[in-house]
């Protein structure tokens, strides 16, 4: 009897307990937001994926999208709606002002769209980078990722206690279509746009918003309870990188290091220089998505072929010839959004800026060599010195020679002391002179004889055994 008149007198004290609000339990809930503004590209696409890694590693309860967008890359927007349509967290949109085309698109796959007054979503269309509508096929594609879209938010019951989609999947597709018409809705002809106050009415939107301290009320969370997502400072600065004119210096970099090396073969300096340049070039335009595996692969393979003929290989032929396309044309592929070297629907006039940007850098480069030519010719000179062989001598065991001295040596024997491949130097007499071999590669150390005389070196073969 004791023990149950304890438990009685201990009820009320279970029963305060119960009563006790729950905020405690509120407060440790968090809403993650970050933006989606301007072009959706594959800027957007990454910071989409860093903001849900942020979300799950805070373990966030929510996810918010700050939207104000007139479309973009329609492959870059496929990729954020599936990683919205996947997530497990709830992710919810407040479009400030405009989710036109691909942010419709995004839009349509959160769980609930706040909008502004102001604000409209539709125009869903696929166009060019002239404006221009795409062929029916990329249409196609796109009425039915809208309606997918649609009808994964799944069904409600409507105020007569029928089944009815919660999106209705022929609206999205009116802002795709326009020949899609729908009573009341979209007229033929004329690709569906919503004012907030139509999406309202048609469940494309759930609450028309003054501010977002209003979204996070109807989300039930406070303002300290939410965090925004922020670039760290290396994402910051690959950003600038990539959007900056410094990818163009880096090619023109490239390409000196390239006509160097083609110039002083045997010089580790310039294909040092290709490989760093290119090095830079790639890595934030691979992190960002803009360039692909593949292409950096052709750079590679690229940077491979060269250093084969220029290291390997005697004389310049087609394997030096097939390494400098490579790169050049891993270059221009990373400057236009291909698929695998389908270029169907890539803009002729995205084609021609990478080419001229390419171009106008071999242009640059070349100015530039010519310019640092004389410069590299002289022992003394720090170009020299980054550029020039490793087995240059001294100034005092090199000096020019008059083109008539030079021809009459034919005949005069010596030896190699760096290799020639074909063009490299030889010492005669104690001299250094430039020397080339039209007969593959003739190694440090190898006996010559001289040729002939071609374009200010001494022609030599490697001397016979008597």
């Amino acid at each position: 009897m004791r023990r149950i008149n304890k438990t009685f007198w201990l009820l009320p004290l279970f029963i305060l307990i119960g009563m006790l609000p729950s905020s405690s339990c509120k407060a440790s809930e968090k809403l993650l937001t970050y933006q989606l503004k301007d072009e959706i590209n594959s800027f957007s696409w990454y910071d989409t994926q860093q903001a849900f890694a942020q979300a799950e590693e805070d373990s966030v309860d929510a996810v918010l999208i700050i939207m104000n967008t007139y479309g973009g890359r329609v492959k870059d927007a496929d990729s954020i709606r599936s990683k919205i349509l996947r997530s497990k967290i709830p992710v919810y949109v407040y479009i400030d002002n405009n989710a036109a085309s691909a942010g419709a698109m995004i839009s349509l796959a959160c769980d609930s769209i706040f909008m502004t007054p102001s604000a409209s979503i539709g125009a869903a269309t696929v166009v060019g980078l002239d404006g221009a509508a795409m062929p029916d096929k990329y249409q196609s594609y796109q009425r039915a990722t809208m309606r997918a879209t649609a009808e994964a938010k799944g069904k409600v019951v409507d105020e007569d206690g029928e089944e009815v989609w919660r999106r209705d999947p022929l609206i999205a597709e009116a802002m795709v279509d326009e020949d899609l018409e729908i009573e009341g809705i979209s007229e033929k002809g004329k690709v569906l746009t919503f004012t907030a106050e139509e999406a309202l009415k048609y469940r494309y939107c759930d609450a028309i918003t003054e501010d977002l301290a209003t979204v996070y009320s109807r989300l039930n969370f406070s303002k300290e309870q939410v965090t925004a997502y922020e670039y760290s400072l290396s994402d910051r600065f690959i950003r600038f990188f990539v959007s900056s004119f410094l990818p163009v210096v880096l090619v023109i970099f490239l390409m000196v290091g390239l006509f160097s090396g083609l110039k002083m073969p045997g010089s580790i300096s310039p294909f040092a220089l290709v490989l760093l340049a290119g090095g830079l070039f790639f890595i934030p335009l691979y992190i960002f998505g803009l360039a692909a595996a593949w292409e950096v692969m052709i750079f590679g393979i690229g940077i491979i072929l060269l250093f084969l003929e220029i290291f390997v290989i005697p004389g310049f032929g087609f394997t030096g010839i097939s390494g400098i396309l490579c790169i050049i044309g891993s270059l221009v592929l990373a400057l236009v959004d291909n698929d695998v070297f389908d270029f169907e629907g890539v803009e002729v006039s995205s084609i021609t800026t990478a080419l001229n940007i390419v171009l106008g850098s071999i242009f640059v480069a070349i100015i530039i060599m010519i310019f640092i030519g004389k410069r590299l010719s002289t022992s003394d000179s720090p170009l020299f010195r980054l550029f020039g062989l490793h087995s240059a001598l001294e100034e005092e065991e090199s000096r020019v020679v008059e083109r008539e001295g030079l021809i009459s040596m034919k005949g005069k024997t010596g030896s190699v002391v760096s290799v020639l491949r074909p063009v490299g130097k030889i010492k005669i007499d104690g001299v250094i002179y430039d020397a080339t071999t039209p007969l593959g590669m003739i190694e440090c150390g190898e006996n010559i004889v001289v040729v002939g005389y071609n374009m200010g070196k001494l022609v030599v073969e490697k001397e016979r055994s008597q």
